[in-house]
């Protein structure tokens, strides 16, 4: 399969492994440091999750405007150099010890800068010759091939050198991202002299905001997890790591299989069974006090993801304009990281709040789960049938 893939294909997905590795290391600990190591309330960590989402809707739609008008190359190279710079800045800020809320605010404004390569990247993949689906799925394998490595290199290394090396570890990630990305080449789509209109119809539109509601659910994986896995499980870091680490290591062997499967089943299928599949696991969470029933959880939980990511993604980038591929992907990114960061909201609040019986806030995300998969039923007969 490697050998009929182009080069930019081949870059792009060993960058989206490297920033993947340095990114996952530290985003599951940043809820158990915000909480256990600066005192900082439930409600006020579940705050700054959700102004992550909005500063990441920003920032994907804005990134994806870009993408188009000054080129996908220049857009995603520019972003992987200012993430791995911000990223140094905090962890210096770590390392000293300033005010939690200004590790807060840097946070954000990191969550926001980190995010400006990834339409970029999505639109280099979709424009290139081969196979779109398979490239977007090497896209999503290479993010969690990293995914598989990071946490349980993060989880490993908090235990002897803190949390501040974590992010020097991830800036480093960033700075070799940049590096693996100079020889990619310009898209093709980015030459065209006449732009399509970058609005989308009102059936992607409503399919987005479906979506957005899908990550409400699949986006309790990271932060809200780790939290309770930590707190209400106490479970320690390293095996945190493993968690995720396992939970990478299943997307990447599933995902072509999930890539076939959209070509041979439809998108609808797989994201009806998706939505299936992460209410069964959060049914498991609410009993999971140890770690095999935790691992068992992880992996319902890892399937829904495999099975919601990128036949969404494909969904919304079948529906781009020729000339709009960095727009629509913008979209596409905006969603998904808006939603994680949402829910990554939604589920540190609802622990908060139920903490006497943390079950309760994964009650709430069953719900949301079965009310999402009619609202997409009801979209795909409207639309797609």
């Amino acid at each position: 399969m490697l050998r009929g893939l182009s080069r930019n294909v081949k870059l792009i997905t060993l960058g989206w492994i490297l920033m993947s590795i340095g990114f996952s290391a530290t985003m599951p600990f940043m809820a158990i440091y915000l909480v256990s190591e600066r005192s900082v309330p439930y409600a006020l960590a579940g705050a700054v999750f959700l102004a992550q989402g909005l500063l990441g809707l920003l920032s994907q739609v804005i990134a994806g405007f870009i993408a188009d008008w000054a080129g996908p190359r220049r857009t995603m190279l520019a972003g992987n150099l200012v993430a791995a710079a911000i990223t140094f800045v905090l962890a210096y800020l770590i390392m000293t010890e300033v005010d939690a809320f200004i590790i807060i605010f840097v946070y954000l404004v990191f969550s926001f800068l980190r995010g400006l390569s990834q339409p970029a990247s999505a639109a280099l993949m979709a424009d290139d010759r081969g196979d779109m689906v398979t490239n977007l799925s090497l896209l999503t394998m290479g993010a969690n091939l990293g995914f598989a490595i990071g946490p349980a290199a993060g989880g490993f290394l908090l235990d002897f050198a803190g949390f501040a090396n974590l992010f020097y570890l991830s800036g480093a990630f960033a700075l070799a991202t940049f590096v693996v990305s100079l020889p990619v080449q310009e898209a093709s789509y980015f030459k065209a002299k006449e732009k399509h209109n970058p609005r989308p119809d009102m059936a992607t539109l409503l399919y987005l905001i479906l979506t957005f509601l899908g990550f409400l659910v699949i986006g309790q994986d990271i932060q809200p997890f780790s939290l309770y896995a930590s707190v209400f499980a106490h479970q320690t870091d390293f095996t945190i790591g493993l968690l995720f680490s396992f939970s990478g290591l299943v997307i990447v062997v599933l995902q072509m299989g999930v890539a076939r499967a959209i070509r041979e089943r439809g998108i609808f299928p797989l994201v009806a069974a998706s939505l299936l599949a992460g209410a069964v696991g959060y049914f498991v969470t609410s009993l999971s006090r140890d770690t095999p029933t935790l691992f068992v959880s992880m992996a319902l939980i890892t399937l829904a993801e495999i099975l919601f990511v990128v036949p969404t993604q494909v969904w919304v980038t079948y529906r781009a304009p020729e000339t709009r591929k960095g727009a629509y992907q913008g979209y596409s990114s905006a969603i998904r990281y808006t939603g994680r960061s949402v829910a990554a909201w939604l589920g540190t609040t609802a622990l908060g709040i139920f903490a006497a019986d943390p079950s309760y806030a994964w009650y709430v995300i069953v719900v949301i789960s079965f009310v999402t998969l009619g609202l997409f039923y009801a979209h795909h007969r409207a639309y797609d049938a």
